[in-house]
């Protein structure tokens, strides 16, 4: 994506500059403005997770069946693209061909990334091979930025580099489950005289939680502009933003079972197999290009 926006940077800038106008535009001044953004979006998590299987059930010939719990790690990594916008104001100076100046950004609107990863679980006394799932959306909203501007003016045009601090509002969502898919557990788990233990279906037993922080880091990249007559510009803006890595410590943590439960031999029902997390550690990256039209004053 970096090398298809530079290429096409370069390829507005040139055609905008081939046929300059007799005035060169004073880039000088206030300016306001909004932006359309296409964006890219890499989120990252990591965290470890306890996986509960079936347990405190009673069987036949053994009593109450206690199954311990079981770590699992959560590393992965998810990308998706999103359409979004905002507005901007700024200021800019400029001596001879060198325009310099800042600019602030906000873009209120909400986008979304989500990583997942499957785990296959081995059998125990009371469940056969069984499945895990953890899910991380992060909905990535109320993004602002701050930046300096560096550009040469080449008449109408101005190619330009920008740079600074951004920070986003984060809202993590965990989502996970459990799954017994049912069937007998391996031979000589039921005890003397019963072989094995006809355990499940249960589940998918599904452990919702969430969290918010706000996330900040750098941002910088390229773009050209170009003069639309004295007051108005349009400009091709191409950014990677990086929100760094934060901890988030998800609470409101809801446990449903959506499917049927596993009974022991005894008819009563034990501890549901479940997924739990701690904190998740999240880290944000974006690529984005933004199509701007500014008002100057």
């Amino acid at each position: 994506m970096v090398r298809w926006t530079t290429g096409a940077v370069a390829a507005v800038a040139l055609g905008f500059a081939a046929p300059a106008a007799a005035q060169d535009a004073d880039w000088s001044g206030f300016y306001i403005g909004v932006n359309a953004t296409g964006s890219r979006d890499k989120v990252s998590a990591e965290a470890d997770l306890q996986v509960n299987q079936i347990s405190n059930l009673v069987v036949t010939g053994r009593g109450i069946v206690v199954v311990p719990a079981t770590g699992r790690d959560l590393d992965a990594s998810g990308n998706d693209t999103s359409a979004f916008g905002g507005a901007q104001v700024g200021y800019q100076w400029q001596a001879g061909t060198i325009v310099f100046g800042a600019e602030a950004e906000f873009d209120p609107f909400e986008r979304s990334a989500a990583v997942s990863q499957a785990y296959a679980l081995p059998a125990t006394i009371l469940a056969p091979a069984s499945t895990a799932d953890a899910m991380r959306d992060v909905s990535i909203g109320n993004q602002w930025s701050v930046r300096a501007r560096l550009g040469a003016a080449l008449g109408r045009t101005l190619v330009y580099a920008t740079g600074g601090y951004a920070s986003a509002r984060a809202r993590l969502t965990s989502i996970d489950s459990y799954t017994n898919p049912g069937g007998p557990t391996p031979p000589g788990s039921g005890g003397p005289g019963n072989p094995t233990f006809n355990s499940g279906p249960e589940g998918p037993v599904v452990t919702t939680a969430s969290a918010r922080r706000n996330m900040g880091g750098w941002t910088g990249g390229i773009g050209v502009e170009q003069a639309l007559g004295r007051r108005f510009s349009a400009a091709l803006e191409y950014r990677h933003t990086d929100l760094g890595a934060k901890d988030f410590s998800p609470t409101n943590t809801a446990t449903v079972n959506t499917g049927p439960e596993t009974r022991g031999d005894n008819g009563a029902t034990g501890i549901l197999g479940n997924v739990q997390s701690g904190p998740t550690r999240i880290q944000l990256q974006s690529d984005a290009v933004s199509l701007r039209l500014n008002f100057r004053f």
